[in-house]
């Protein structure tokens, strides 16, 4: 796999460029391994056990924390390969041809794992395609920054797609974000990015020049974002943060998260940070998805 540095194309400041933000509900929605069986394995050979009841009452990102008595470092290796068993789908894949078909170029995700890059290129395996992994930054500005700098650009029909795994990949275990200490860390990375970035942003605005994005964390706070099958669980602080920030920054921006129901004190965070939340009332997933991105194709025009 050839990796390159590749500059991302440029915006005016002022503009809200359309921006898909991804979570593991997509996922689920076609039976990939159930995050319920990982972290029941997990549990077992531990040999650390918990009431279920307990242990749903925790974020699922918290989960694997407590099951594995904070030993996240020497279980990534196994996690990867237990989310590198899910299978795409030719279901799967017709779906997720429906939402790289969304007008948004730049498309976020928490997933570890690539079925986007899949549906683009059939050959995508493990990470690998040729001329598809590129950086913004050199490699001695990338060091330990958190994925802040890499996407994936593969083509789309008569344009493109650039993917970026916001927690990591299955393929490289140590990149992976999950447990309080590496969702610190990443937030450490960000708070010292967003610094830079709004210095670069402000002076392209002053001088009425264009705008070059160097990260996910640009298209983040200017674009208008919109959420999808991503529960925005508390403990996702980094993210959480970042809305703070586009509030404060861009307050144009908008943020739409879709939602078949959400919590009563998640959705008052929701409002305080500017986050408009679309309700999706269904029964159940697969209406939910259908509804949701009709709802966002609207909205992106």
């Amino acid at each position: 796999m050839q990796n390159m540095n590749s500059e991302l194309p440029s915006l005016v400041p002022g503009s809200r460029p359309p921006v898909l933000l991804l979570g593991n509900g997509v996922n689920q929605l076609f039976e990939g391994t159930p995050w319920k069986t990982i972290i029941a394995d997990f549990s077992r050979e531990s040999g650390i056990t918990c009431e279920q009841s307990e242990l749903e009452r925790l974020p699922a990102t918290m989960q694997i924390v407590a099951v594995s008595g904070n030993h996240i470092d020497s279980q990534m290796p196994r996690l990867s390969e237990k989310l590198l068993q899910a299978k795409l789908t030719e279901d799967k894949k017709a779906f997720l041809q429906e939402i790289l078909d969304l007008p948004a170029t730049q498309i976020l995700t928490t997933n570890y794992t690539y079925e986007l890059e899949q549906t683009l290129e059939s050959s995508y395996s493990r990470g690998r395609a040729g001329r598809s992994t590129y950086y913004t930054v050199d490699k001695l500005d990338r060091s330990n920054d958190m994925m802040l700098h890499r996407f994936t650009k593969l083509p789309h029909r008569d344009d493109e797609r650039y993917i970026w795994h916001i927690h990591g990949l299955a393929y490289k275990p140590s990149s992976i974000v999950i447990g309080h200490y590496y969702y610190g860390k990443l937030l450490a990375q960000i708070q010292r990015y967003v610094g830079g970035m709004m210095a670069r942003y402000k002076a392209a605005e002053s001088q009425g020049k264009a705008y070059l994005p160097r990260s996910w964390v640009d298209y983040f706070l200017m674009g208008d974002v919109h959420i999808l099958g991503f529960g925005m669980d508390p403990a996702e602080f980094e993210l959480w943060w970042l809305a703070c920030c586009k509030q404060r920054n861009f307050p144009d921006s908008k943020t739409f998260f879709y939602t078949r129901g959400v919590a009563p004190e998640q959705a008052l965070l929701m409002r305080a940070y500017g986050i408009e939340i679309i309700p999706c009332e269904v029964e159940n997933y697969p209406d939910f998805y259908r509804i949701a991105l009709d709802e966002i194709r609207k909205r992106m025009g």
